[in-house]
């Protein structure tokens, strides 16, 4: 599991040359959600020439059309305000959030009944066409995370840290199954289709071998690396190249929970896990008892974590609880600057849980280590010593 922000993802979309744009019209039909009388409002929030365009269109006898401008798909979040007071109902409308892709030309989304992120159809959109089939083999393992998820808060309240290490590991097994099936399977099966950018995204966030990540992406048609979102893809690589693995980890400075200014270059000399995430990121939160555990065994060796937080300077006190609360006992640090952190963006960092794992040269090793990658790749290095 992971992160998204579209902000990250979408404002950074190039600029394009306003004869570029195309008219794009969008039709809503609302009348079979639950109590869809009382939904008198859809916002629409999208990318647009750099910008995050947020609109919104009343609902009319169940249904409600959007109009602008766009140069080819996007990604777009569709949510519903509904005049639902104090039920479990108003809850599930509060949170609901369609994701769904919109282009030039006219198409339409017919939301069903189920309160979900990808409970509806589309008329007129190749391109959510393409990104639903992938949706619809993605739900083949829901169930089997929500089973598995409930299992580890059950392990968690109880105090089993054993168990629910031991679910965390089966976790990462079916997760790393998934995603091969999922997303990269989706963009071999679909080099020309748009939706195949955000495929490859979602795969490349918890890929630990740039080398694949690369090779997938070509694979893609022309067409589609050429768009503004592919041509951003390609910028990624050629920027992360300069982080991959083998390459010397860039330099940087940051605060610690105490304001003293901690340099990455103290740690020459250990092997150091350079971890991305943040109190409110729910499976960075589920990743710390592997932390905690990995740590536990070769902190007396040469081995330290130094956490880098994406909080809120608003949420200090919330980083500060949850470092507790979590029992993460090494280094951490924060600019309290939320997705401009210094050092993310120094790393190229636009989803959470994520990582490096950097030896004692200041030689970036391995990324993404989460469960029993990080588990095995520790003891593949320390292997020679005694962990205790």
């Amino acid at each position: 599991m992971i992160i998204r922000l579209l902000a990250v993802l979408l404002l950074s979309t190039p600029v394009l040359a306003q004869d570029r744009l195309k008219p794009f019209q969008l039709t809503v039909v609302v009348r079979d959600l639950p109590d869809s009388a009382k939904v008198s409002k859809m916002y629409l929030t999208y990318p647009q020439q750099g910008k995050l365009v947020k609109d919104s269109a009343k609902v009319v006898n169940g249904r409600c059309r959007f109009s602008g401008m766009l140069a080819e798909p996007v990604e777009a979040d569709l949510s519903a305000v509904a005049s639902i007071q104090g039920t479990k109902l108003a809850e599930q409308y509060t949170y609901l959030v369609y994701m769904i892709f919109i282009e030039p030309g006219r198409q339409k989304v017919i939301a069903k009944k189920q309160l979900h992120s990808s409970a509806f159809t589309a008329k007129g959109s190749t391109v959510n066409r393409d990104y639903l089939s992938m949706y619809k083999e993605r739900a083949k393992y829901e169930a089997q995370y929500q089973y598995l998820y409930s299992q580890i808060l059950d392990a968690r309240r109880a105090g089993d840290r054993q168990e629910e290490f031991r679910l965390q590991r089966i976790g990462d097994s079916i997760t790393a199954i998934a995603w091969e099936r999922i997303y990269a399977g989706f963009l071999v099966r679909h080099p020309d289709s748009p939706a195949s950018l955000f495929a490859w995204e979602r795969y490349e966030r918890r890929s630990s071998d740039p080398a694949k990540t690369d090779s997938l992406f070509r694979l893609l048609s022309p067409e589609v690396r050429a768009l503004a979102r592919g041509k951003k893809i390609e910028a990624k690589l050629e920027e992360g190249r300069s982080t991959g693995i083998g390459k010397t980890a860039p330099g940087f400075s940051q605060a610690d929970t105490l304001g003293q200014q901690v340099q990455l270059a103290s740690f020459r000399g250990n092997y150091v896990l350079l971890d991305f995430w943040a109190s409110w990121c729910v499976p960075c939160r589920l990743e710390n008892p592997t932390l905690v555990a990995e740590h536990a065994k070769y902190r007396d060796l040469n081995f330290k974590i130094v956490s880098i937080s994406l909080d809120r300077a608003a949420d200090r006190e919330e980083w500060v609880r949850a470092i507790r609360k979590d029992g993460l006992s090494w280094t951490h640090l924060s600019d309290l600057l939320y997705w401009k952190n210094a050092v993310a963006r120094l790393y190229g960092i636009e989803a959470i849980p994520q990582n490096l794992l950097i030896d004692p040269q200041g030689i970036i090793v391995a990324k993404n280590l989460r469960g029993a990658a990080l588990e095995n790749k520790l003891k593949e290095v320390f292997a020679p010593k005694k962990a205790f």
